[in-house]
């Protein structure tokens, strides 16, 4: 399975990013493999709608799960439609992440955070 990780950094032992829409970067990761492709956030600048942006670019990237710390509804709304996978992020490495989930040792996101929370520039 591809999991997609919101990461502020490019290598399995950088930090998961918190701010899910307006992360740096994505890695999305082979389960099985480890082997994995950075994906710069197309929608990082976005003036709103970041999530949204993101999810749907993850979902035409092949994504068959994500982990993050939390999701707007919207954007919860388009990966729950494309049948992706949701769980939540355990803090740590994108490594530890993917660890986790491949040891069932992370609880699915169930409930999506407030809208808007990363609204605004990048700096």
């Amino acid at each position: 399975m591809n999991i997609a990780i919101a990461s502020s950094g490019q290598t399995l032992d950088a930090p998961i990013d918190a701010r899910f829409g307006r992360a740096a970067n994505f890695l999305i990761v082979n389960s099985e493999t480890l082997a994995f492709t950075v994906h710069p956030n197309p929608a990082i600048h976005h003036s709103g709608g970041a999530g949204i942006a993101a999810c749907q670019y993850l979902v035409g990237e092949g994504a068959g799960a994500v982990v993050a710390g939390q999701l707007g509804p919207h954007a919860m709304r388009v990966l729950e439609s494309a049948g992706v996978a949701l769980y939540q992020g355990s803090g740590g490495t994108v490594r530890d992440n993917v660890t986790a989930c491949n040891e069932a040792k992370l609880e699915a996101l169930t409930e999506s955070g407030p809208a808007h929370v990363g609204k605004g520039p990048v700096v």
